[in-house]
């Protein structure tokens, strides 16, 4: 299971800008995009729990094109959707950062 080339240069955005800000390893943040790629419905659900991110719609076409036996495009729509709210997350945590340093 690998990441979508698609999907790459989100994806090591949302690592290096998460890495940064949060210093959350890169190791770990890959490791995240891995087990998605190795099985989108079991490592989103996981990711979901910590960071309540995914809608139930989201959830659910994952799951279903996974059941379908679809795994590359669940894992493509999985990545999209954490990388994005990582990218989104990590924004705000700069902007909230900036307010305290002024």
């Amino acid at each position: 299971g690998k990441v979508a080339s698609s999907s790459l240069e989100q994806v090591t955005t949302a690592i290096v800008k998460t890495s940064e800000v949060t210093g959350i390893s890169t190791e770990q943040l890959v490791n995240d995009f891995n087990e998605i790629a190795k099985d989108p419905v079991s490592a989103i659900s996981k990711l979901n729990d910590q960071y309540h991110f995914l809608t139930l719609a989201t959830y659910n076409q994952i799951k279903a094109l996974q059941d379908e036996g679809n795994q590359q495009e669940a894992a493509r729509i999985a990545t999209e959707a954490y990388s994005s709210s990582m990218i989104q997350r990590t924004n705000q945590i700069k902007e909230n950062l900036g307010y305290l340093e002024t």
